[in-house]
């Protein structure tokens, strides 16, 4: 019995010298609930103009545009240089598309009712024809001019 109690005592100091002589943890650091990012934020002044490490982020310019036999609802689209460009074309009438073919753009061929959304970057300045490719409907007229100023 004096052989345990003693044993126990040395156990319960040896532990307790332990407890008071190990190294504490340092607490972690704490991390902001808002985003971090790795580029700075920089808000331009009033006469300041922006630089080529500025990010920009061009506007979309949404366009609604139609085809019937043989026109589009608009015959001109103008949108500034460098926006981006969101074309929701719709067969009012008969089976049509949209193609500009300065920019690789065409819709699908849709028939009356049917819709297609076309999204792009104006990125070349300068007046391009758009037209519908089904049969001889851009012969007939189904033609309009982008204007990229």
């Amino acid at each position: 019995m004096r052989y345990l109690f003693g044993l126990l005592i040395g156990v319960v100091l040896i532990g307790g010298i332990w407890f008071f002589l190990r190294p504490v943890p340092t607490a972690a650091p704490t991390q902001s609930s808002a985003p971090t990012s790795n580029t700075p934020e920089k808000t331009l002044g009033v006469d300041e103009k922006p630089t080529l490490d500025t990010p920009i982020t061009p506007a979309v310019t949404t366009v609604s545009l139609s085809g019937k036999n043989f026109s589009f609802s608009q015959k001109e689209i103008r949108v500034k240089r460098g926006a981006r460009v969101l074309v929701n074309f719709t067969s009012e009438n008969g089976f049509h598309d949209w193609v500009i073919d300065a920019f690789n753009l065409r819709t699908k061929k849709l028939n009356t009712g049917e819709a297609d959304v076309i999204e792009f970057t104006a990125d070349k300045a300068g007046t391009f024809d758009y037209y519908c490719s089904v049969g001889n409907h851009r012969q007939m007229g189904m033609v309009g001019k982008l204007i990229v100023e």
